[in-house]
């Protein structure tokens, strides 16, 4: 009997489930089109190998001068709105030049078609007079080095995370992209280096060091030392049950003994967190610098690099960043009149078009120009930028 009334019950509610089934079913149809459908420009192969599809970036004669020939693009989701209209820029070999310009005019959207994110309706993107349609997409962006103004950082060591750039490189090479970078004062710094934050693993391995165990042991009692041992294996099991993972080590660094060469100070096994989350915004930055460097790209791309940075920060960054750009063709996007000035020229987009080209000095002291007015804007925000940290000193925030 209770068998027929659940059986019953069941049938009578699965049936109420019918019109969600038949939704889904058109839902995943359209997900599973999305997934097979082709990109156009794809990086892997039908057996998920890098292709070897267009022609070989021989990386001894690449230069790195940057032309675009009258550039017309829209985002495929938007074709109603034309971002360039015919835009035109050479950039020589070496250079380094800035992109200006207000909201919504393009200016990242110039880095994403050098990067070959994307490819342009019509027009020409030429890189030592070649098209990179024409390019082996994964060696042409293996000569590129790009630092965007929210760096991600993955849940490795900072080694590791570095060594994201270029997974053969030395340690030898790890420790100059992070001097380049400004960053090897912080990781080699003791404080940073001998530290262990509060999360359940890190206390564990604390716990369970082989120099430390004994003395813990006999300090706490073997009791208490089992009792908060098992302690925190529940709450590390906790964690994973609501989807945090203990921190990964050695994914990344798959080289051998003798492919990593000298040894790094320890401060290279910190741990850099979630998203970089034991790290401070400068420091995050000048790792994905150092990242960037590893690679030793002849073109080197810099998306607002330190417009969320305060001002010692950026000070930091923007040193690392002057060394990073010696020797090579660098694409500034910045709002910093810090960071603009310090480039060989500045190029500004309005309306699809590059409306001005020239030094620094002479666009920004040009009566009524694009730059001049730009230029104006960017003082007032750094300007009230300034004020407002002030202020929050003088309350003790």
């Amino acid at each position: 009997m209770f068998i027929f009334i659940f059986g019953a019950f069941t049938a009578a509610q699965s049936s109420s489930m019918g019109p969600d089934i038949q939704k889904a079913k058109k839902a995943a149809l359209k997900i599973f089109q999305i997934m097979r459908r082709p990109s156009e420009i794809d990086v892997l192969d039908n057996e998920g190998n890098y292709t070897s599809q267009g022609n070989a970036v021989d990386a001894k004669s690449f230069k790195g001068e940057i032309e675009f020939k009258d550039v017309w693009f829209r985002y495929p989701t938007r074709l109603e709105q034309w971002i360039f209209k015919g835009l035109n820029l050479k950039i020589n070999a070496n250079e380094s030049i800035a992109i200006v310009g207000e909201s919504g005019q393009g200016k990242s959207t110039f880095i994403s078609l050098v990067m070959r994110f994307y490819d342009p309706e019509f027009g020409q993107v030429l890189i030592d007079g070649v098209d990179v349609k024409t390019m082996n997409v994964v060696q042409l962006r293996e000569r590129l080095g790009l630092v965007m103004q929210e760096p991600l950082l993955f849940n490795y060591s900072l080694a590791e995370n570095i060594l994201y750039g270029k997974l053969k490189a030395s340690n030898s090479d790890l420790l100059n992209a992070a001097k380049i970078a400004n960053a090897l004062g912080f990781i080699e710094d003791n404080a940073l280096a001998k530290a262990f934050d509060d999360t359940p693993q890190s206390l564990k391995a604390a716990l369970e060091n082989p120099e430390f165990k004994e003395k813990v042991v006999a300090q706490m009692g073997q009791e208490k030392y089992d009792s908060a041992v098992t302690l925190m294996d529940k709450l590390i099991k906790k964690q994973e049950q609501e989807g945090k993972f203990e921190d990964i080590k050695d994914l990344v660094d798959t080289r051998t003994q003798a492919e990593k060469g000298a040894d790094l100070h320890n401060g290279f096994d910190t741990m850099a967190g979630n998203r970089g989350s034991k790290l401070s915004g400068g420091q995050k930055q000048r790792i994905a610098i150092a990242r960037a460097v590893i690679r030793q790209p002849q073109i080197l791309l810099l998306d607002e690099a330190t417009s969320a940075l305060d001002e010692e920060s950026q000070r930091l960054v923007q040193e690392a960043l002057s060394n990073v750009m010696v020797g090579r063709t660098s694409i500034v996007v910045a709002h910093r009149l810090t960071t603009v000035k310090g480039c060989d020229r500045i190029a500004v987009i309005d309306d699809g078009k590059i409306v001005e080209d020239g030094k620094p000095d002479e666009l920004e002291n040009k009566s009524g120009g694009f730059f001049a007015n730009l230029a104006s804007g960017y003082k007032k925000a750094e300007e009230k930028e300034a004020k407002k940290r002030a202020s929050l000193l003088v309350s003790g925030g």
